[in-house]
C-alpha cells in the first residue's frame, strides 16, 4: 500500500510538472493565430491585459495598466518586465535608453530598466542616436550622453534629428552648419537648410533650391530640385515643378535618375510618402497608397490590397500590414491583417488597426462589442 501511494504521488508529481511545462510554454506563445511550414504567429499579450501599449523598439514595450494613472512599465519583446511604475508615457528606445514624455509634457530618459538617466527634463528632445541626444531648454538646443551632462552646449536654435556618420546638423544665426561630436565645425559651408548623413550624404538646400553633399562639404548633386529626402537603400526621391506639376524621380547616389514615381498624391489629409525605400520596396502616397520596388514598379496597393502609411514589408516573415474597408457587421471603421508581397491574406482582416512587425513583434487592436470599446495586445511572429 505504502508503495501504491508512493507510486501515485510520484505520477501526480510528475504530472504537475508537465501541466507547469505546458502553461509556461502557452504563456510564452499564447494561442496560436496563424501557422504554415515558415513561421507561426500567436499572442505574446492578449488584448485586454492592458489600456495602452507601446513598441518602443524591436526589443522593447511600454505597458500601461491603467491609461489615466499614465504610469507605464518597460518590458523587453518577450513581455517580462524589466522596470518598476514609471511615471512617463515611453515614447521609443535606441541605443539601450528609453525617451518618455512626462505629465507636465517635458521629456527625459530611462535606461531599459527604469533608472532615470539624468534628473532634468528638457522642452523636446530626440532619441539617442551613435552615442548622444540632441535635447532642448529654454529653447535652446544642445546634446547630451548617456550618463545626462551636457556635452555639447545649449548654443544651437535647430538641430536635424541628431548624429549620424559622426555629423549632426545644427542651426545657428539663421543658417544651417555641420559640427563633429567634439563641437567642432565639420566644414565652412553654410545652408538655408539641411538634414541628417545617410548613407554618406545629406541633403542641403542653398538658393531655394536642394540638393546633396558629402561629409567633406561637397556638392555632389547639384543643388536644383523643390524637394530632396534622404538615401534609403541607395535611392533617394526628388522633386522639380513643371507647368504640369510636380514630378517626383529617384536619384541613386551619383545624382543618376533611376526612374520617375508613377504617381504622387498627398491630398484628402495624406502623409507624403515618396521612395524611403526599406528591405526593397517604398510606400508611395496615393488614392490608396502603393509599394514600389527599386526599378519604380507598384507591387502591390492598386488592387490587391489597401495599405497605409505605415505599412513596410518584413523580410524576415513576408508580411505586410494592410486593411479592408469596414463591414456591415456592427463594428465600426476599418479590419486590419496582414498580406504577403502579392496580396495574399496570411492573417485574416479581423483587427481594428495592425502594425508593422518590428524585430519578432506587432501591435494589434481588436474592437470590443460588449465594452464598445478598442482593446490592444502585442502578437509574435516565430520561425517554424
Amino acid at each position: 500500500m505504502c508503495v501504491f501511494k508512493r507510486l501515485l504521488c510520484g505520477l501526480i508529481g510528475f504530472a504537475a510538472i508537465l501541466t507547469s511545462v505546458f502553461l509556461s510554454a502557452c504563456s510564452r506563445h499564447g494561442r496560436t493565430l496563424y501557422q504554415s511550414d515558415a513561421f507561426r504567429i500567436s499572442w505574446l499579450i492578449e488584448p485586454g491585459r492592458y489600456e495602452d501599449i507601446r513598441i518602443l523598439s524591436e526589443n522593447y514595450l511600454a505597458l500601461c495598466k491603467d491609461e489615466q494613472a499614465g504610469v507605464y512599465l518597460i518590458a523587453d519583446s518577450t513581455g517580462k518586465i524589466l522596470s518598476k511604475p514609471l511615471d512617463a508615457c515611453c515614447l521609443s528606445e535606441r541605443e539601450q535608453c528609453i525617451l518618455a514624455v512626462t505629465r507636465d509634457n517635458t521629456y527625459v530618459f530611462y535606461a531599459t530598466d527604469g533608472t532615470l538617466l539624468s534628473d532634468i527634463a528638457y522642452q523636446d528632445a530626440f532619441p539617442f542616436q551613435e552615442g548622444y541626444a540632441a535635447v532642448c531648454a529654454n529653447e535652446k538646443w544642445g546634446f547630451i550622453d548617456r550618463n545626462g551632462p551636457e556635452v555639447l552646449p545649449m548654443a544651437y536654435d535647430g538641430v536635424a534629428d541628431g548624429f549620424s556618420g559622426g555629423l549632426a546638423a545644427v542651426k545657428q544665426d539663421g543658417e544651417w552648419m555641420y559640427i563633429r561630436k567634439d563641437g567642432t565645425t565639420a566644414f565652412a559651408c553654410r545652408f538655408e537648410a539641411a538634414s541628417m548623413f545617410s548613407e554618406g550624404l545629406a541633403a542641403v538646400k542653398e538658393n531655394g533650391k536642394w540638393g546633396y553633399v558629402n561629409t567633406s562639404g561637397e556638392t555632389v548633386i547639384e543643388c536644383k530640385f523643390d524637394a530632396a529626402h534622404i538615401f534609403r537603400e541607395g535611392l533617394a526621391a526628388v522633386c522639380t515643378s513643371s507647368d504640369e506639376g510636380e514630378i517626383w524621380q529617384s536619384l541613386s547616389t551619383d545624382g543618376a535618375v533611376q526612374f520617375t514615381v508613377p504617381y504622387v498624391d498627398a491630398s484628402d489629409g495624406r502623409t507624403e510618402m515618396v521612395g524611403e525605400f526599406k528591405n526593397g520596396y517604398a510606400l508611395i502616397s496615393s488614392p490608396l497608397y502603393c509599394l514600389i520596388d527599386c526599378e519604380g514598379k507598384t507591387v502591390l496597393g492598386e488592387d490587391s490590397a489597401f495599405l497605409t502609411v505605415f505599412s513596410e514589408y518584413d523580410t524576415r516573415f513576408g508580411v505586410i500590414p494592410t486593411y479592408i474597408p469596414a463591414e456591415a457587421d456592427g463594428t465600426p471603421g476599418k479590419k486590419y491583417g496582414y498580406v504577403d508581397i502579392h496580396g495574399a491574406e496570411v492573417l485574416p482582416f479581423r483587427f481594428a488597426y495592425a502594425s508593422p512587425v518590428a524585430g519578432q513583434i506587432a501591435l494589434v487592436t481588436e474592437y470590443d462589442m460588449a465594452s464598445q470599446s478598442v482593446k490592444v495586445g502585442i502578437i509574435t511572429f516565430m520561425k517554424t
